[in-house]
Protein backbone atom coordinates (compact mmCIF):
# COMPACT_ATOMS: atom_id res chain seq x y z
CA UNK A 1 0.00 0.00 0.00
CA UNK A 2 1.32 3.43 -0.96
CA UNK A 3 2.17 5.81 1.88
CA UNK A 4 3.33 9.39 2.23
CA UNK A 5 7.05 9.51 3.11
CA UNK A 6 8.17 12.08 5.73
CA UNK A 7 11.63 12.12 4.12
CA UNK A 8 10.07 13.53 0.94
CA UNK A 9 8.82 16.51 2.95
CA UNK A 10 12.36 17.12 4.22
CA UNK A 11 13.64 16.85 0.65
CA UNK A 12 11.11 19.43 -0.54
CA UNK A 13 12.18 21.80 2.23
CA UNK A 14 15.83 21.50 1.17
CA UNK A 15 14.83 22.09 -2.44
CA UNK A 16 12.99 25.29 -1.50
CA UNK A 17 16.07 26.57 0.35
CA UNK A 18 18.21 25.90 -2.72
CA UNK A 19 15.75 27.67 -5.05
CA UNK A 20 15.68 30.71 -2.73
CA UNK A 21 19.46 31.01 -2.99
CA UNK A 22 19.50 30.71 -6.77
CA UNK A 23 16.54 32.98 -7.59
CA UNK A 24 17.34 36.44 -8.99
CA UNK A 25 15.62 38.99 -6.69
CA UNK A 26 14.82 41.28 -9.64
CA UNK A 27 12.88 38.53 -11.41
CA UNK A 28 11.12 37.50 -8.25
CA UNK A 29 10.31 41.03 -7.03
CA UNK A 30 6.84 41.33 -8.65
CA UNK A 31 5.86 38.12 -6.84
CA UNK A 32 5.18 37.84 -3.13
CA UNK A 33 7.65 35.46 -1.57
CA UNK A 34 6.06 32.85 0.67
CA UNK A 35 8.13 33.26 3.83
CA UNK A 36 6.03 31.15 6.19
CA UNK A 37 6.19 27.93 4.23
CA UNK A 38 3.42 25.41 4.54
CA UNK A 39 4.27 22.07 3.00
CA UNK A 40 1.09 20.02 2.79
CA UNK A 41 0.20 16.43 1.96
CA UNK A 42 -1.18 15.72 -1.49
CA UNK A 43 -3.99 13.27 -2.18
CA UNK A 44 -1.61 11.09 -4.19
CA UNK A 45 0.91 10.09 -1.52
CA UNK A 46 3.18 13.09 -1.59
CA UNK A 47 3.81 16.70 -0.60
CA UNK A 48 3.52 20.15 -2.15
CA UNK A 49 4.23 23.75 -1.20
CA UNK A 50 4.24 27.33 -2.54
CA UNK A 51 7.38 29.24 -3.46
CA UNK A 52 5.79 32.52 -4.58
CA UNK A 53 2.40 34.16 -5.12
CA UNK A 54 1.06 36.86 -7.46
CA UNK A 55 -2.60 37.56 -6.83
CA UNK A 56 -4.49 34.33 -7.40
CA UNK A 57 -1.53 32.61 -9.11
CA UNK A 58 0.86 30.53 -7.05
CA UNK A 59 4.20 29.00 -8.06
CA UNK A 60 4.40 25.53 -6.54
CA UNK A 61 6.48 22.36 -6.36
CA UNK A 62 5.00 18.87 -5.88
CA UNK A 63 6.44 15.42 -5.29
CA UNK A 64 3.89 12.58 -5.50
CA UNK A 65 2.48 9.77 -7.64
CA UNK A 66 0.04 11.87 -9.70
CA UNK A 67 1.93 11.52 -13.00
CA UNK A 68 2.73 7.82 -12.70
CA UNK A 69 -0.47 6.35 -11.28
CA UNK A 70 -1.51 4.70 -8.05
CA UNK A 71 1.39 2.27 -7.78
CA UNK A 72 4.02 4.20 -9.73
CA UNK A 73 7.09 6.14 -8.71
CA UNK A 74 6.98 9.54 -7.10
CA UNK A 75 7.72 12.33 -9.59
CA UNK A 76 8.55 16.02 -9.28
CA UNK A 77 6.26 18.69 -10.72
CA UNK A 78 6.80 22.45 -10.69
CA UNK A 79 4.80 25.28 -12.18
CA UNK A 80 1.97 27.78 -11.80
CA UNK A 81 -1.40 26.99 -10.24
CA UNK A 82 -4.70 28.81 -9.76
CA UNK A 83 -8.23 28.16 -8.54
CA UNK A 84 -10.15 31.42 -9.06
CA UNK A 85 -11.84 32.03 -12.45
CA UNK A 86 -9.48 34.95 -13.17
CA UNK A 87 -6.40 32.91 -12.24
CA UNK A 88 -7.50 29.98 -14.41
CA UNK A 89 -8.12 32.35 -17.30
CA UNK A 90 -4.64 33.86 -16.87
CA UNK A 91 -3.10 30.38 -16.91
CA UNK A 92 -5.04 29.52 -20.09
CA UNK A 93 -3.80 32.68 -21.81
CA UNK A 94 -0.22 32.01 -20.73
CA UNK A 95 -0.44 28.42 -22.01
CA UNK A 96 -1.56 29.56 -25.46
CA UNK A 97 1.19 32.20 -25.56
CA UNK A 98 3.87 29.64 -24.69
CA UNK A 99 2.67 27.05 -27.22
CA UNK A 100 -0.61 27.16 -29.21
CA UNK A 101 -0.39 23.35 -29.51
CA UNK A 102 0.46 22.71 -25.87
CA UNK A 103 -0.45 19.32 -24.36
CA UNK A 104 -3.66 19.63 -22.33
CA UNK A 105 -4.95 17.44 -19.50
CA UNK A 106 -8.60 17.98 -18.57
CA UNK A 107 -11.45 16.16 -16.83
CA UNK A 108 -11.38 13.41 -19.45
CA UNK A 109 -7.83 12.53 -18.37
CA UNK A 110 -8.99 11.88 -14.81
CA UNK A 111 -10.88 9.04 -13.27
CA UNK A 112 -12.71 8.92 -9.97
CA UNK A 113 -13.08 5.16 -9.96
CA UNK A 114 -9.35 4.85 -9.19
CA UNK A 115 -9.53 7.59 -6.61
CA UNK A 116 -7.06 7.71 -3.76
CA UNK A 117 -8.63 8.74 -0.44
CA UNK A 118 -11.74 9.86 -2.31
CA UNK A 119 -9.94 12.16 -4.76
CA UNK A 120 -9.26 11.93 -8.46
CA UNK A 121 -6.22 10.45 -10.15
CA UNK A 122 -5.04 10.16 -13.73
CA UNK A 123 -6.68 7.41 -15.77
CA UNK A 124 -3.39 6.78 -17.58
CA UNK A 125 0.09 7.74 -16.44
CA UNK A 126 2.03 10.48 -18.22
CA UNK A 127 4.08 9.20 -21.17
CA UNK A 128 7.83 9.43 -20.73
CA UNK A 129 8.09 11.65 -23.81
CA UNK A 130 5.88 14.25 -22.11
CA UNK A 131 8.20 14.64 -19.15
CA UNK A 132 10.26 17.86 -19.19
CA UNK A 133 7.62 19.40 -21.49
CA UNK A 134 5.23 22.14 -20.39
CA UNK A 135 1.71 20.75 -19.85
CA UNK A 136 -1.48 22.71 -19.21
CA UNK A 137 -3.86 21.01 -16.79
CA UNK A 138 -7.38 22.42 -16.69
CA UNK A 139 -9.83 20.56 -14.47
CA UNK A 140 -13.36 21.96 -14.52
CA UNK A 141 -14.64 19.47 -11.95
CA UNK A 142 -12.08 20.56 -9.37
CA UNK A 143 -12.00 24.16 -10.65
CA UNK A 144 -8.22 24.22 -10.72
CA UNK A 145 -5.62 24.86 -13.39
CA UNK A 146 -1.89 24.16 -13.61
CA UNK A 147 0.84 25.13 -16.04
CA UNK A 148 4.09 23.35 -15.42
CA UNK A 149 6.52 20.51 -15.96
CA UNK A 150 6.70 16.91 -14.80
CA UNK A 151 10.44 16.52 -14.37
CA UNK A 152 12.49 13.47 -15.30
CA UNK A 153 14.78 14.35 -12.42
CA UNK A 154 14.46 11.63 -9.78
CA UNK A 155 16.75 13.01 -7.09
CA UNK A 156 14.83 11.46 -4.21
CA UNK A 157 17.71 10.59 -1.90
CA UNK A 158 19.93 13.71 -2.02
CA UNK A 159 19.23 17.47 -2.15
CA UNK A 160 18.19 17.91 -5.82
CA UNK A 161 20.49 20.73 -6.87
CA UNK A 162 19.99 20.06 -10.59
CA UNK A 163 16.23 20.23 -10.08
CA UNK A 164 16.60 23.61 -8.36
CA UNK A 165 18.33 24.92 -11.50
CA UNK A 166 15.42 23.62 -13.61
CA UNK A 167 12.86 25.33 -11.39
CA UNK A 168 14.65 28.67 -11.34
CA UNK A 169 15.07 28.64 -15.12
CA UNK A 170 11.38 27.82 -15.66
CA UNK A 171 10.20 30.55 -13.28
CA UNK A 172 12.60 33.12 -14.75
CA UNK A 173 11.40 32.35 -18.28
CA UNK A 174 7.64 32.23 -17.77
CA UNK A 175 6.71 34.25 -14.66
CA UNK A 176 6.47 37.44 -16.73
CA UNK A 177 3.49 35.93 -18.58
CA UNK A 178 1.48 36.70 -15.44
CA UNK A 179 3.21 39.83 -14.13
CA UNK A 180 2.92 41.81 -17.39
CA UNK A 181 -0.83 41.33 -17.52
CA UNK A 182 -3.35 43.11 -15.30
CA UNK A 183 -2.99 42.18 -11.63
CA UNK A 184 -5.12 39.26 -10.55
CA UNK A 185 -6.12 40.95 -7.30
CA UNK A 186 -6.67 44.70 -7.40
CA UNK A 187 -5.97 47.03 -4.46
CA UNK A 188 -8.98 48.35 -2.55
CA UNK A 189 -10.26 51.85 -3.31
CA UNK A 190 -11.97 54.42 -1.14
CA UNK A 191 -9.70 54.28 1.90
CA UNK A 192 -8.78 57.60 3.56
CA UNK A 193 -5.17 58.70 3.19
CA UNK A 194 -3.42 61.79 4.54
CA UNK A 195 -1.14 63.36 1.89
CA UNK A 196 1.11 66.40 2.28
CA UNK A 197 2.33 68.32 -0.79
CA UNK A 198 4.51 71.38 -1.29
CA UNK A 199 3.20 73.14 -4.41
CA UNK A 200 3.64 76.42 -6.28
CA UNK A 201 0.66 78.77 -5.95
CA UNK A 202 -1.23 79.51 -9.18
CA UNK A 203 -3.07 82.67 -10.15
CA UNK A 204 -6.57 81.29 -10.55
CA UNK A 205 -8.17 84.70 -11.06
CA UNK A 206 -5.87 85.48 -14.02
CA UNK A 207 -6.64 82.13 -15.67
CA UNK A 208 -10.38 82.63 -15.11
CA UNK A 209 -10.30 86.04 -16.80
CA UNK A 210 -8.22 84.66 -19.67
CA UNK A 211 -10.75 81.90 -20.30
CA UNK A 212 -13.59 84.42 -20.32
CA UNK A 213 -11.76 86.64 -22.82
CA UNK A 214 -10.53 83.96 -25.23
CA UNK A 215 -13.25 81.31 -24.95
CA UNK A 216 -12.71 77.58 -24.37
CA UNK A 217 -11.55 76.48 -27.84
CA UNK A 218 -8.41 74.31 -27.66
CA UNK A 219 -5.23 75.95 -28.96
CA UNK A 220 -4.01 72.58 -30.27
CA UNK A 221 -6.89 70.58 -31.80
CA UNK A 222 -9.22 73.63 -32.20
CA UNK A 223 -12.07 71.70 -30.57
CA UNK A 224 -14.66 73.91 -28.86
CA UNK A 225 -16.10 71.85 -25.97
CA UNK A 226 -19.26 73.97 -25.99
CA UNK A 227 -20.19 72.36 -29.33
CA UNK A 228 -19.97 68.90 -27.75
CA UNK A 229 -21.09 69.35 -24.14
CA UNK A 230 -23.09 72.57 -24.32
CA UNK A 231 -22.20 76.00 -22.95
CA UNK A 232 -22.71 75.30 -19.25
CA UNK A 233 -20.36 72.31 -19.16
CA UNK A 234 -18.09 73.16 -22.10
CA UNK A 235 -16.86 76.43 -20.60
CA UNK A 236 -15.68 74.66 -17.45
CA UNK A 237 -13.42 71.94 -18.84
CA UNK A 238 -10.74 73.89 -20.71
CA UNK A 239 -7.29 73.83 -19.07
CA UNK A 240 -4.63 76.52 -18.85
CA UNK A 241 -1.28 75.01 -19.84
CA UNK A 242 1.82 76.74 -18.52
CA UNK A 243 4.27 77.18 -21.40
CA UNK A 244 6.95 77.80 -18.80
CA UNK A 245 6.43 75.25 -15.98
CA UNK A 246 6.06 76.82 -12.55
CA UNK A 247 8.71 74.47 -11.22
CA UNK A 248 11.24 76.27 -13.47
CA UNK A 249 10.41 79.70 -12.02
CA UNK A 250 13.19 80.74 -9.67
CA UNK A 251 11.01 83.31 -7.88
CA UNK A 252 7.36 84.45 -7.91
CA UNK A 253 6.31 86.44 -10.99
CA UNK A 254 3.16 88.07 -12.28
CA UNK A 255 1.35 85.99 -14.91
CA UNK A 256 1.16 87.18 -18.51
CA UNK A 257 -1.11 85.98 -21.30
CA UNK A 258 1.83 84.69 -23.38
CA UNK A 259 2.72 82.33 -20.52
CA UNK A 260 -0.40 80.20 -21.11
CA UNK A 261 -2.20 78.20 -23.77
CA UNK A 262 -5.85 77.21 -23.32
CA UNK A 263 -6.22 73.54 -24.27
CA UNK A 264 -8.67 70.66 -23.87
CA UNK A 265 -7.84 68.02 -21.20
CA UNK A 266 -6.68 65.44 -23.78
CA UNK A 267 -4.25 67.82 -25.46
CA UNK A 268 -3.11 69.03 -22.04
CA UNK A 269 -1.98 65.51 -21.12
CA UNK A 270 -0.31 65.10 -24.52
CA UNK A 271 1.61 68.36 -24.04
CA UNK A 272 3.08 67.10 -20.79
CA UNK A 273 4.08 63.86 -22.50
CA UNK A 274 5.95 65.78 -25.23
CA UNK A 275 8.06 67.82 -22.80
CA UNK A 276 8.99 70.23 -25.62
CA UNK A 277 8.99 73.41 -23.55
CA UNK A 278 7.46 76.56 -25.06
CA UNK A 279 7.33 74.91 -28.53
CA UNK A 280 5.17 72.02 -27.33
CA UNK A 281 1.90 73.60 -28.52
CA UNK A 282 3.10 74.14 -32.09
CA UNK A 283 4.71 70.67 -32.19
CA UNK A 284 1.52 68.96 -31.03
CA UNK A 285 -0.65 71.10 -33.33
CA UNK A 286 1.34 69.91 -36.38
CA UNK A 287 1.11 66.32 -35.16
CA UNK A 288 -2.69 66.54 -34.79
CA UNK A 289 -3.08 68.21 -38.19
CA UNK A 290 -0.94 65.56 -39.93
CA UNK A 291 -2.75 62.64 -38.31
CA UNK A 292 -6.16 64.11 -39.09
CA UNK A 293 -5.23 64.50 -42.75
CA UNK A 294 -3.89 60.95 -42.83
CA UNK A 295 -7.10 59.55 -41.31
CA UNK A 296 -9.32 61.51 -43.67
CA UNK A 297 -7.40 60.15 -46.66
CA UNK A 298 -8.13 56.56 -45.69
Amino acid sequence: MAVTRPEDKDLLTKLFDEVDELMDPKIRSPWKRVRKRQIKRTDTDGWHGELARNGGITFEVWIDRWASGKDGLRQWWYGFAGETPMARRAIAEAAHCIDPEIRVLNDEAQTRSLSIRGHTSLAEKIDLEDFDEIIWENYEWERTAFLGVFSRNRSLNNPPYLLADEIVEFFSTHSAEFVDSEPLIYPKEGQDKVVTHLRKERSNSFVRNMKAAQGPACAVCRTDPREIYGKEVGETIVDAHHLIPLKDCKKPRRPQRQDFALVCPNCHRALHRLKSGTSAVSVLRRLVKRNRARNEAK
